[in-house]
């Protein structure tokens, strides 16, 4: 195995697999955190974990990531990659602490831009669609809001690691006695690329830290051994959207599917136990006479109404709805429609696997950042999309429709 990628949620770990799956490289993705139970044959050469650090307390988040990255150095694992959210939500500091500290290494390279994507860094300063960060709507993410858009003001208060900005062109420089993390500013694909292959590319030990775009530069330039990537169809008669994202990019995807011939539903939240409580039944028997008769729908937090469901006070609701939606989703696939489902949201991907107690695998790559996948689940393999909130057109669900 040469390279250790650790993810904060699921939506992100296949993100960051499906680049090099696409070039060939065989690649695995799990969320076991020990390795203990990952089968990996001589010929893996990426493994992807996600680690759910997402929404963890940080110091919580940098321990798991840090007994994540000591196992696979047990495995001889010597180039690391922590994957970050390209609006940098999260843990951002203490998982990208951890990470060096853990690996041994000296210098962490973090390359947060993802320009094909509308995220980019100029001076130190992260871009989304040419607004600075925390002025976006990420800025007022529900679940978590970030609040600078300085990359360097994330790791305020970081003891015993310095953080330096990095120009584009910048000629490398020696580590110094220290840690320290360069943060690589990039506004164009061309950039991202010159910085990776100068600064990392050609060195046997490296510890990386970037999004999706990083991944893809690394998949390009990579030196070990390929294979003949096997295109798999899509062979769906239809489209399930399962959304546990309030992000508004996202909201407008699901209205203009509504416009546009999708059925969308509310998921309902009982006040006790799962969806076999009573007031559920009658969504549930609206729920299957659309996917019977319809073949696209949406089922969110919002539905049709102007009401988001509440957040609660707490945790409960964000532990709750993706259960809920991972025992909607067993259900749909115990009707064997052969239609695909459409998950967006890290939380609302996990709860669908952990619902099926299978493995995830991506297969291709569908639209950017939106990858298709395969679950095994009790009834068979199904074809899951999947995507992380917050970015793609307004017609995007429409058109996956139509490609289907």
């Amino acid at each position: 195995m040469e390279l250790l990628i650790v993810a904060d949620d699921l939506t992100g770990a296949l993100d960051t697999a499906l680049p090099f799956v696409r070039e060939g490289i065989s690649t695995r993705v799990t969320a076991d955190r020990t390795l203990a139970a990952v089968p990996l044959a001589d010929d893996v050469q990426v493994l992807v974990v996600d680690a759910e650090t997402r929404h963890l307390p940080s110091e919580q988040a940098g321990h798991s990531v840090a007994k994540i990255v000591k196992c696979a150095k047990r495995l001889g694992v010597r180039r690391y990659m922590k994957k970050t959210d390209s609006a940098l939500r999260g843990n951002v500091a203490s998982e990208l602490g951890a990470m060096l500290e853990a690996s041994g290494g000296k210098r962490l390279c973090f390359f947060p831009a993802y320009p094909e994507m509308g995220r980019t860094t100029r001076d130190g300063v992260h871009f989304i669609d040419g607004v600075p960060l925390a002025e976006s709507a990420f800025g007022r993410d529900l679940l978590n809001p970030v609040k600078t858009s300085a990359v360097a003001g994330l790791f305020a208060g970081m003891e015993g690691i310095s953080v330096q900005n990095v120009s584009a062109g910048t000629a490398p420089f020696p580590a110094g006695k220290t840690r320290e993390i360069l943060v690589f500013d990039a506004e164009t694909a061309e950039e991202l690329r010159s910085g990776y292959l100068n600064w990392a590319a050609g060195e046997e030990t490296a510890v990386l830290a970037g999004c999706a775009g990083l991944a893809g530069v690394m998949a390009e330039l990579w030196q070990g051994p390929k294979c003949a990537g096997v295109v798999q169809p899509v062979q769906a008669k239809g489209l399930l959207v399962l959304c546990g994202s309030l992000n508004p990019v996202t909201q407008r995807q699901l209205a203009y599917a509504a416009a546009n011939g999708f059925c969308r539903l509310r998921l309902p939240l009982p006040e006790q136990g799962g969806l076999e409580a009573p007031e559920c039944q009658g969504f549930l028997r609206e729920f299957e006479r659309a996917c019977r008769e319809n073949g696209r729908v949406i089922v969110d937090t919002r539905g049709s109404g102007a009401e988001a469901l509440p957040l609660g006070e707490g945790p409960e609701w964000s532990v709750r709805i993706p259960k809920l939606f991972g025992e909607l989703f067993v259900r749909w696939t115990a009707w064997r429609l052969d239609q695909a489902a459409f998950i967006t949201g890290g939380d609302t991907l996990l709860g669908c696997v952990h619902a099926a107690g299978g493995a995830i695998q991506p297969v291709r790559e569908l639209f950017p950042g939106v990858p298709l996948n395969l679950l095994e689940t009790g009834k068979g393999t199904a074809p899951v999309i999947s995507k992380s909130g917050g970015f793609g057109a307004e017609t995007l669900l429409e058109e996956i429709g139509r490609i289907l």
